[in-house]
């Protein structure tokens, strides 16, 4: 049988969260998170620290890395060529 073959081109991000630092000043809160802020440049211990990746095409890509499904993610080398020619 015949896969189907996947480009996925598109936005990629890397997501950080940092929670549970006496540190923290708190902002504002809503009701399912608080919006809390630190001074620029200061040194503080973080209790946790949450990365991943996001982004269209990062999470088209990481659906069709569970299939069987032959697939590429462009955003890498397509960034470097736009870079490589001041675009």
């Amino acid at each position: 049988m015949n896969l189907p073959k996947i480009l996925s081109i598109g936005a990629a991000t890397q997501d950080v969260f940092l929670s549970n630092s006496p540190e923290f000043r708190l902002i504002s809160t809503a009701e399912n998170q608080d919006v809390v802020e630190f001074q620029l440049g200061s040194k503080i211990d973080i209790q946790n620290i949450d990365i991943s990746s996001g982004g269209g095409a990062t999470n088209a890509a990481t659906t069709f890395c569970e299939t069987r499904f032959d697939f590429k993610f462009l955003w890498v080398w397509l960034e470097r060529i736009l870079r490589a020619n001041k675009f």
